[in-house]
Parts: C-alpha cells; structure tokens; sequence
C-alpha cells in the first residue's frame, strides 16, 4: 500500500525542449529547456473512474467476401457502458493493416439490444447486454461485408484487433487468429 500511495503522491513533471532555430533573436542558437512540475491536490481518488471496457473474448472469421466478429466483454454491472445514441465507429486490423471499418453516423438504436447499419449499408452491428451477478457481459456483434485482406502465410497466426467507439465509449481488444490453409482466411475462437 505505502508503494502505491507513494507513487499517487509523487510530483508530476513535464520537459519541453525548444529548437534553437525557432526563437527570435536574442534567444536564437541557445537551447531552451522548460520543466513545469506539481503535487496532484487533491489526490485523485481511486474509485472514482470507471473500469475500461475491454474485449475479453474476440472470435469470428475474416475473409475478402466478408467477416463476421463477436466481442465479449465484462464489466461491473454499477456503470455498464451506454453504447447507444452518439455515432458509432468500428475498425477492425489485421497485423497492422486496417481491413475494414464501419461508421454509422446515428449511433445503434433499440431497447435492450442494440442494433445499427454503417452508413454505406455494408456493415451490422449488435450489441446485448445481460446482468451475471456483480457484473453485465456486454456482446458486441459485427457483420462485414467486404474486406481488403492483407497477404497472409499459410497456417500462421496474425493479431486481430478490434477498436470500437461508440456512446463515447472506447473499447479495444487483440486475439490470435489463425489463417487457413490456403492464406485466404483467418479463423479464430
């Protein structure tokens, strides 16, 4: 505990350093250091910021006609995420290469379950939700049609990542897929 607490009440300190080229004169060819540095007072309490809402579970399959991807997650039932009503945006990666995205501009919609189309038509989205004790298991479904695959190796894994935005909520997830035999897809879950 005394670690902990000693780290929440060290100084903050930030350093800047400014080319010497960009001043004027009389300053110009020295070099320019700023540090500004403070206590956090009040200290920040703990409790009071959400837990991040992180996939713990990202299963599907990704192929060039289309992917089909469900996210799981779970988080304390007191503040689950509102994921409706603000625009909402989807990308999924491969290895670093962004294979598809979907934006759907009017957020998801429904009572409940949650449910939106990308703008272009191309892509479904769900969420559902549901209360397990202390905690809710938010289940995020999306539906691509179409997507740029990158050149994969037969057999070999490739990191899927999964960023979702929506209601103002940021989540983001990796899983290990798999590629199929002949590079073309990948498989994972």
């Amino acid at each position: 505990m005394s670690r902990i607490l000693r780290f929440v009440l060290a100084s903050l300190m930030l350093v800047g350093v400014f080319d010497p080229a960009s001043l004027p004169p009389p300053l110009t060819g020295q070099l320019v250091v700023l540090s500004a540095s403070c206590l956090p007072r009040p200290v920040p309490d703990k409790d009071q910021f959400a837990p991040p809402f992180v996939p713990r579970s990202i299963v599907g399959h990704i192929a060039p006609s289309g992917a089909r991807i469900r996210a799981t997650a779970d988080v304390p039932s007191v503040s689950p995420p509102d994921l409706s009503g603000a625009p909402t945006v989807v990308a999924l990666d491969v290895g670093g290469t962004i294979v598809a995205t979907a934006v759907v501009s009017g957020g998801l919609t429904g009572r409940g379950n949650l449910s939106g189309t990308s703008d272009d038509g191309r892509t479904v989205i769900e969420v559902r939700s549901s209360r397990h004790g202390a905690t809710s298991r938010v289940v995020v479904t999306a539906r691509f049609d179409g997507v740029t695959m990158p050149a994969l190796s037969p057999g070999a894994p490739a990191l899927v990542d999964l960023v979702i935005d929506a209601g103002g909520v940021i989540a983001r997830g990796q899983q290990l897929f798999r590629a199929s035999r002949d590079g073309g897809r990948l498989h994972g879950g």
